[in-house]
């Protein structure tokens, strides 16, 4: 039977070559989008956690009335839990506080200042005079705003007595000593300063007094010794941002989940340290999003690729059916000849096996090279995804699995024998039922694609990804059933006609049932062609939507 094959294959080759080229088509297509949904997605995931900026990213912890002998702690403590929580990623931290306010005696009117710490003051600041304050000295050095100094005469060598702290524990009060002025600088923070870095508020209210008073401040002292010289403290807030120049897929998900949970562990952490803790970021909601839309375009993609097994699958099974013509006079010659239908049915199936493994081989590189080409196109070339070729193990069994179950295709149709009669009835009675079939289920498609919610939270939507492909071969099923009976109108039609061309086309067509399958491919590639289209309009105008309403250049997504 091996001898029969090969001599079959060496008489038969351009049959075989085009029934390869054709086998070809289906698995590289799931191999280039196999590749799509795992090297490209994780890329995309991580090329997107790479490219957010600082406002996307950061993580801050917010606490309110702290103590001051708890200062110190709370903020360490802050700081585990933030760095945790943002763990293997390597984290950098900023701090600010403010004291609670603080009587002004020197004032000569009702007035409060406070106290402020903030780390990396050079980066937020300009020094208009003197310079930064020094850690440890006695008295506490500061610096000040232009308007404080302004307001209340303050220049470089001054000293200003701070009264008591406005609270029912009420500390001693303190001196410091200016040693610098500065400006505060846009963009660094300063807006959720108490007094919004304005220096000076002639009508403030502290929720303590009926009456407006005057409000100074801040006086900028140096971090460590505002935590560490008892001072209690009416806010402290720490921004944790994560290095996420390099970032893996795995390690994104397990920061998400981490940082969803922070505020809880936070609290568990502070305790009754704190009157009240909160943790924001925009963190979890920016690689949601990134997952959201990585769900969105798995569907497309899995559409595209089911779509293309169809018409693959319609390919070789239209090929199939030629070939068997095509041999018809030899399988009735070795039917005669007392070969049975076990080895011709052992003949196909070693024929379509090697059929099947030559469309491997070749389909492995070439859904690489097709994937290495797609992500060179303008959309995601300009998104950073554009990759070399390259071979994953997903990708292997995608290409495997369909040009497997394309070589079940193939061998079906030589497997036939023509039947007439009651087989013949039966046979149309089930092709007929599997157009019902087809029909029903293309119906419920439509239903559910029109009336589904529009988010979805499994990983794949199977109606997104199995609809169009129903939609299409049920579309061009029952279109095409309806030619048998035009043709045969036509058929009729034609023989009162008195020209040669007319009768002769219809008489061609209503004789040659294999144009109508070549139909059912045509219309199927047609159908194809105009989903692709629609479904890019549709994807580029919803980048552009979602560029839009970002601020961000579509190609950034």
């Amino acid at each position: 039977m091996l001898r029969l094959v090969a001599r079959r294959a060496r008489a038969q080759w351009p049959l075989l070559a085009a029934l390869l080229a054709v086998a070809v088509v289906g698995p590289t297509l799931l191999g280039a989008c196999a590749l799509l949904l795992t090297r490209t997605a994780e890329q995309a995931l991580e090329t997107a956690a790479s490219r957010a900026t600082s406002d996307q990213i950061d993580v801050t912890a917010y606490t309110v009335t702290v103590r001051g002998e708890y200062a110190k702690s709370v903020a360490d403590d802050t700081r585990g839990v933030l760095t945790s929580a943002l763990a293997p990623f390597a984290t950098t931290t900023a701090a600010r506080a403010s004291s609670v306010m603080r009587s002004l005696p020197s004032a000569g009117v009702p007035a409060v200042a406070y106290l402020s710490g903030v780390e990396d003051l050079p980066a937020r600041t300009q020094l208009a005079a003197g310079r930064l304050p020094r850690a440890g000295a006695v008295p506490r050095q500061a610096v000040v705003l232009e308007s404080t100094a302004r307001q209340l005469g303050l220049s470089v060598g001054s000293r200003v007595r701070l009264g008591m702290e406005l609270t029912d524990d009420p500390d001693h009060g303190i001196e410091v000593s200016v040693v610098g002025v500065v400006r505060p600088l846009p963009g660094t923070g300063w807006d959720r300063d108490p007094l919004a870095a304005a220096g000076y508020d002639p009508a403030y209210r502290d929720g303590r007094s009926a009456q407006p008073v005057h409000a100074y401040g801040p006086f900028i002292v140096d971090l460590a010794d505002l935590l560490g010289g008892g001072s209690a403290l009416d806010r402290l807030e720490i921004t944790a941002r994560p290095d996420l120049s390099a970032p893996a897929g795995r390690d994104l998900d397990t920061v998400t989940q981490a940082v969803l949970g922070a505020d809880h562990r936070l609290g568990q952490t502070l305790g009754d340290r704190v009157r009240i803790q909160r943790v924001a970021s925009r963190l979890p909601s920016t690689l949601l999003s990134a997952h959201d839309q990585q769900r969105v375009t798995t569907a497309g993609v899995l559409a595209v690729a089911a779509i293309g097994l169809v018409l693959t699958a319609t390919a070789l099974a239209l090929a199939g059916r030629l070939s068997a013509g095509v041999r018809g006079d030899e399988t009735a010659l070795l039917s005669a000849l007392g070969v049975g239908r076990g080895q011709l049915a052992a003949a196909a199936l070693v024929e379509a096996g090697t059929l099947a493994v030559l469309a491997t081989a070749v389909a492995i590189p070439a859904s690489s090279a097709l994937h290495a080409g797609l992500t060179r196109l303008p959309p995601l070339a300009g998104a950073g995804l554009a990759v070399s070729s390259g071979v994953n193990a997903v990708q292997v069994l995608s290409v495997a699995g369909g040009a497997l179950a394309l070589a079940v295709v193939l061998v079906v149709p030589s497997l036939r024998t023509s039947s007439g009669g009651v087989r013949g009835r039966r046979e149309l009675l089930a092709r007929s039922g599997a157009d019902l079939l087809l029909v029903a289920l293309a119906a419920a498609g439509w239903w559910q694609l029109r009336d589904q919610p529009a988010g979805s939270a499994s990983p794949v939507d199977a109606v997104r990804v199995f609809a169009p492909a129903l939609l299409l071969i049920a579309g061009s099923a029952v279109a095409l059933r309806l030619v048998w009976p035009a043709l045969r109108v036509v058929e009729r039609l034609a023989r009162r006609a008195r020209g040669l061309m007319i009768p002769l086309a219809a008489f061609e067509a209503a004789r040659r049932p294999q144009a109508v399958a070549a139909g059912l491919l045509i219309s199927l590639g047609c159908a194809a062609a105009t989903f692709g289209i629609g479904f890019d309009a549709t994807w580029q105008r919803s980048q552009q939507d979602q560029a839009r309403w970002s601020g961000r250049p579509p190609g950034e997504r």
